[in-house]
């Protein structure tokens, strides 16, 4: 059993806990949970015999509820983010079920949301959860002890893994204190396996998730943790012993559109409050690559917007220049924001040799007074 401090949740247990419930919201008797329902004779991680890829109206039918989608509801590009009309309930605490969809594989994550409760009857459940779930299923693959997201909140998460044919199934429970209150959440979830995440690479590998990501690889992991995710090995590149930083390079190389790209991955652990994964780059080389670098920042902006800022920083051998465009995501959750940039090497002579796509993560500055990058 690993016990590894991750600030980043799995990229599908999305655990949105902005949906607070109380008990009078609910006028009808809610629907005990049983978890043994989660595993199958054949042992899958499955609820009940409702099928992994249902539609909407599949699981409205087969749960007998009505799938919403308040304004407030947030949503992942890619997905299509529910919530049930039916109150839920395990040893008489109340849960909000949340339903998630891929818009072209269907059902992938059944999740419920229990009430917020105080700190110490949120400890409570959270040790009783641990126990009915590992009663069922064993020692969890992967446990988060204490994360410290802010001054006043941590984070505490179990995962039990699963590979079935061409899917990974999970079963996953999350624990966030804030001060003096828990906000816990029990979910069944379906991903893609290692083996079948692509090499071909375009705008919805860095969007998978609330936060900017690469194929939704969670931040802050450790590199054992980034190979088994990736399910490939990364080989040394180099490291910064002053600033605290490793630097990985995947042993397989990505394709965008036309363009063959080395991937590498970098590691810190510093001052910033942050340790492990913290930045994924996707580096292109050639000797003309300003279509290539056009086309790229077209896609982006057809799927982001226009870009946050633009910045170039002219090169020291006066050869060229470095050209950046930035996209930022702010995850008040963890009070951190992540980025997504597209950095061009252009020489003097006009000529794009090196598109970079980067995604990393940091310290918000809207939370913290100073931060050592």
């Amino acid at each position: 059993m690993k016990k590894e401090k991750l600030i980043a949740f799995t990229a599908i247990l999305l655990f949105i806990l902005v949906i607070n419930i109380s008990a009078e919201e609910n006028n009808t008797d809610p629907f005990e949970l049983c978890f043994s329902d989660w595993v199958q004779t054949d042992g899958t991680y499955q609820y009940g015999t409702l099928a992994w890829g249902s539609s909407e109206e599949e699981v409205e039918k087969y749960l007998d509820v009505t799938l919403e989608q308040p304004e407030d509801l947030p949503q992942i590009e890619g997905s299509e983010i529910y919530k049930a009309d039916k109150a839920y309930s395990w040893k008489d605490y109340q849960a909000q079920l949340e339903c998630d969809f891929y818009e072209e594989d269907g059902l992938y994550n059944m999740q419920f949301n229990f009430e917020t409760l105080p700190l110490e009857e949120g400890t409570a459940l959270w040790k009783q959860l641990n126990e009915s779930f590992e009663e069922l299923l064993g020692e969890p693959t992967y446990v988060t002890e204490d994360v410290q997201i802010t001054d006043d909140s941590m984070m505490n998460q179990r995962t039990w893994f699963q590979e079935r044919d061409d899917w990974r199934n999970m079963i996953m429970l999350g624990h966030i204190i804030n001060g003096n209150t828990s906000q816990l959440a029990a979910a069944v979830v379906r991903m893609k396996p290692v083996e079948n995440r692509e090499k071909e690479i375009d705008v919805s590998s860095f969007v998978q998730t609330e936060d900017f990501t690469y194929q939704g690889l969670p931040w802050n992991l450790s590199k054992e943790e980034a190979e088994e995710f990736l399910g490939e090995t990364l080989d040394f590149e180099s490291e910064d012993k002053e600033l605290g930083r490793v630097i990985y390079r995947a042993a397989e190389k990505v394709t965008y559109g036309t363009e063959e790209g080395t991937v590498f991955l970098e590691f810190a652990d510093d001052a910033s409050g942050l340790s492990g994964l913290d930045t994924v780059r996707i580096e292109f080389t050639g000797e003309n690559l300003n279509d290539f670098k056009d086309v790229v920042l077209d896609q982006f902006r057809e799927n982001l917007g226009i870009e946050y800022r633009l910045l170039s920083y002219p090169s020291a051998t006066l050869d060229g220049g470095l050209y950046t465009w930035f996209w930022t995501r702010e995850n008040e959750e963890s009070q951190t924001e992540s980025l997504l940039q597209i950095w061009a090497n252009v020489k003097k002579t006009e000529v794009c040799d090196k598109v970079s796509m980067v995604v990393n993560t940091q310290p918000c500055e809207k939370y913290i007074t100073s931060v050592i990058y």
